[in-house]
């Protein structure tokens, strides 16, 4: 978050504002930050409760193993819903395809980011998967490990058919690996049938695991917003109240 000081500076280089709302609940709602957004002004009719959701430090796909990929992280990051992350045909584990995400490992053991610090992955999907097919999960923790998932993507059997998340109960033994040059820590999503030639998504954020403090009712609350920041996620006690946001939208040009 920016201080005072920098909170004036950024709201000079503001060239628009975008309104939204939400309904938020006692699960997080992912509000996925539009691009070159520097700070939002945020109020709810109930307390609530905020964590920044930092960027995805790699999203790709390969139909070889690993041996070559094909690399998403800016369309995966940049806020935008005319770039995409194209998991169209995504194959089976048996024809060498999987889609990899890692999070960011950034001062692991120096005080940054952990392992047990996330505990899932909001999706954006553009264009639905028709397949019926069920998503798995393995992360690195020295050796490709199961991770039990929920996935709220799917519907009726067909996962990446809608917006939503895709959780886990945080784990502590997942260490940082280096893949295709970049360091994180990876998650390795396979599916069970192929998806369809249309698969798309626009946004892929982190969910994170700590408990933050709560925000007042009825108060308006400006915060600043640095590049690294993908979503916030919003959550309450009780109650589904409205969240009001504004959105600030730097002039970046």
């Amino acid at each position: 978050m920016l201080h005072a000081e920098e909170l004036r500076k950024v709201a000079g280089c503001v060239s628009k504002i975008v309104g939204a709302t939400a309904t938020l609940g006692t699960s997080p709602t992912v509000l996925v930050l539009p691009q070159n957004v520097s700070m939002v002004s945020m109020s709810a009719g109930g307390a609530w409760q905020l964590r920044l959701s930092p960027k995805v430090k790699g999203c790709m796909k390969t139909a070889d193993n690993a041996v070559t990929f094909t690399n998403y992280i800016g369309e995966a990051t940049d806020g935008r819903t005319d770039t995409y992350v194209t998991l169209s045909d995504l194959n089976t584990a048996a024809e060498l395809d999987y889609w990899y995400v890692g999070l960011p490992c950034d001062g692991y053991n120096t005080g940054g980011y952990a392992s047990g610090d996330f505990n899932g992955l909001y999706v954006d999907v553009v264009l639905a998967n028709s397949a019926t097919s069920t998503l798995s999960c393995k992360y690195w923790n020295g050796a490709w490990t199961t991770l039990s998932i929920t996935d709220n993507t799917v519907d009726t059997s067909r996962t990446l058919y809608k917006d939503g998340t895709i959780t886990w109960t945080a784990v502590t033994d997942a260490v940082p690996y280096t893949l295709n040059g970049i360091n994180a820590f990876w998650l390795r999503f396979q599916v069970s049938v192929a998806l369809d030639s249309s698969t798309t998504l626009a946004a892929v954020v982190p969910m994170t695991s700590y408990t933050p403090g709560y925000f007042s009712a009825n108060v308006d609350y400006t915060i600043g917003l640095d590049a690294g920041v993908a979503g916030l996620e919003v959550l309450v006690a009780s109650g589904t109240p409205t969240l009001n946001v504004a959105y600030y939208i730097a002039d970046r040009n």
